[in-house]
């Protein structure tokens, strides 16, 4: 459901319908590196694609959620704290709603949100055909990659 400015964390946990696995595709121009990070967020990261999973699991909670990285058919990164790299799930969508409501939007019932990456993100490289993460025991997705 809608979730208003001022909202706690604990209206904003059952303000969630789902969780799902979710892949973001972003297309960066400039690679990141500890010297140019500044460049690289004053040009945007730019979202190239999201893929959704096709299963779901209802409302907010994450404990017993495992998520799972593969590349190049092997375990690539794994955590069963799915929030330790973006933060309580439930507060970012406070932080969320009251930002946009400074800018006079809101955030509305039905609203994908994409809190973040439950691993650290990867830079696909030129070999890679395919990258695959699971959300256990909600589900899984992938993206595969063909080279023109």
């Amino acid at each position: 459901r809608r979730l208003a400015y001022g909202s706690t964390p604990a209206t904003a946990r059952s303000a969630i319908a789902s969780l799902e696995p979710v892949i973001e595709l972003a297309d960066l121009n400039l690679a990141a590196t500890a010297e140019n990070i500044d460049a690289v967020l004053s040009g945007d990261i730019y979202q190239r694609y999201v893929i959704l999973g096709s299963r779901r699991r209802d409302g907010g909670d994450t404990m017993g959620l495992v998520s799972r990285a593969t590349r190049h058919g092997k375990l690539a990164d794994e955590t069963s704290d799915p929030q330790a790299l973006t933060g309580k799930i439930p507060e970012l969508l406070v932080h969320l709603a009251d930002t946009l409501d400074a800018f006079g939007e809101k955030l509305r019932a039905g609203d994908l949100v994409i809190c973040g990456s439950t691993v650290p993100p990867a830079l696909i490289e030129p070999d890679e055909l395919e990258y695959f993460y699971e959300l256990s025991p909600i589900g899984a997705v992938s993206a595969r990659f063909a080279r023109a």
